[in-house]
Order: C-alpha cells, then sequence, then structure tokens
C-alpha cells in the first residue's frame, strides 16, 4: 500500500469517529436525557394553539407553545413523567408519559366551557396576575354559590369536599392538626406526616383544626390553588396546594 493511500484511509477513520462527538456535544444532552418535543392542537379545527402553558410536574419544568402551538422542554431525565397542558377555553390534560427521545408529541385538546360566575372590575397586582392566569374552572366558591353551600352543608370541611375534586379532605382528630387537604395527584402519605395544603385565612396562615372550627356564615370566599400553582406563586411553601379562605369581616372567626 502506498503512503497516500495509508493517509486517507487514517484520514477517512479520523472523520468518521468525530462526527457522533461533536453531534453529541452540539446537543448538550446526555445519553440520559432528552428534549421533549411536542405540539398542541385543537381538536375542533386541528389547529394549532399559541401561548398554552405545558408544565412537567415532577420536574417543575414551564414552557409555552409559539405561535405555531410548538413547544421544547431539554434535558429531561429518561423516563415517565407528568405532563400537564392548559389552555383557558380547553379541557386540561394530566397524564404520566413515557417519552421517547426524537418523538414529536400531538396533543390534541378539546374545548371546555368558561364558568363566569360575575363581572367585577379590581386593580391587580403582578403577583396576583400571575395567579389569576392559572386559575382552574373548579378552583372557587363564592358569590350565590357560596349561598346555597351556606345553607347546604353545616361545616366548611364539607364544602371543600363537594367543589374541589381534585383535593382529599382527611380529619385527624386528636393530632393536634384536625384537617389537611392533599392532592389526588400526590404521591405523598399522611404517615409521612407532610404533603398537606398550606392553608390561609384572611393572608395569614393558619392550622388546619383553626379551618375545620371555622363556621361557613363568616366565610366570604374558599380558592384552592393547585400544586403547580402554588409553586409558581407562593414558592415551596406551597408546593403542595394553597387554600384560601377570606372571611366576610376580614378577620378569622372560630365556630362556637
Amino acid at each position: 500500500m502506498r503512503v497516500s493511500d495509508l493517509f486517507c484511509c487514517v484520514s477517512a477513520l479520523v472523520l468518521w469517529a468525530a462526527v457522533p462527538v461533536h453531534a453529541q456535544e452540539e446537543s448538550g444532552e446526555s445519553v440520559d436525557s432528552i428534549t421533549v418535543r411536542g405540539e398542541v392542537l385543537s381538536t375542533f379545527d386541528g389547529h394549532p394553539l399559541s401561548g398554552v402553558l405545558v408544565t412537567l410536574h415532577d420536574l417543575w419544568r414551564i414552557t409555552r407553545t409559539d405561535e405555531l402551538g410548538y413547544f421544547e422542554i431539554p434535558n429531561v431525565p429518561v423516563g415517565p413523567h407528568e405532563l400537564g397542558v392548559y389552555a383557558l377555553g380547553y379541557e386540561t390534560l394530566e397524564q404520566y408519559i413515557e417519552f421517547v427521545p426524537d418523538e414529536v408529541l400531538a396533543v390534541k385538546l378539546d374545548a371546555a366551557p368558561i364558568q363566569i360566575e360575575g363581572v367585577q372590575v379590581e386593580v391587580l397586582g403582578n403577583t396576583v396576575l400571575e395567579y389569576r392566569s392559572f386559575g382552574t374552572r373548579y378552583d372557587f366558591i363564592g358569590g350565590d354559590l357560596l349561598e346555597k353551600y351556606k345553607q347546604r352543608y353545616g361545616y366548611i370541611t364539607d364544602m371543600i369536599r363537594a367543589r374541589f375534586p381534585g383535593v382529599r379532605v382527611h380529619d385527624m382528630m386528636g393530632t393536634g392538626q384536625t384537617l389537611c387537604l392533599l392532592s389526588t395527584r400526590s404521591t405523598t402519605s399522611l404517615a409521612e406526616g407532610s404533603g398537606c395544603a398550606l392553608m390561609l385565612i384572611d393572608g395569614l396562615q393558619a392550622t388546619g383544626e383553626e379551618v375545620s372550627q371555622l363556621h361557613p356564615e363568616v366565610v366570604a370566599s374558599i380558592r384552592y390553588v393547585t400544586r403547580m400553582e402554588g409553586r409558581l406563586v407562593y414558592g415551596a411553601l406551597g408546593e403542595n396546594g394553597v387554600l384560601l379562605i377570606e372571611t366576610v369581616s376580614g378577620q378569622a372567626r372560630r365556630r362556637r
């Protein structure tokens, strides 16, 4: 073999070996992580939905779709993750999915009615605006619905059970905290002593006992903030969800 032929073979071998290494460096991902890609479409007409909130709940990763309904979440560990897709006027999608490398998800959302309990004009701060933008259809008790609940139920815990299907209500008499709210998607057990939602009465943190003893007649509104929303607005304190209670007088009263 001539020297020139040997040089060509060695050069070709070096180039062939360098290609995968170069491609891996450009991607910025290891073999243990992938980029989750997908598009969100309307089931009704197949049009892309822009500005849709897309989350991986278990990783606290959040993004939004672009004008073509496309989204990307890079550096996602290989394995199943809890996908959440939220769009105003559409049904919510929350599901564990085993993501496949190089696969583009096609997420189709069904239209849903938007419930309006009343029109009220008020000036909101940036934090409140961010909170309202993530509101769900079943997170609020107020107005006429609250009056109906006051006539129907004698305890605030019964109101919470009736209105918030994504919450489990536990009465734990004799433990010092008689009420604990758990998200139905939470993996934390009561035996571990954690996982209960943060509770606020008129903006002040309250115990489960204080909430359960609150008389329905003094309640002005009740709102439940889900885990993802609570994390965004309240940080680590809200990672298990948040129960917000406003009273008529602005000061919590106890059940007599």
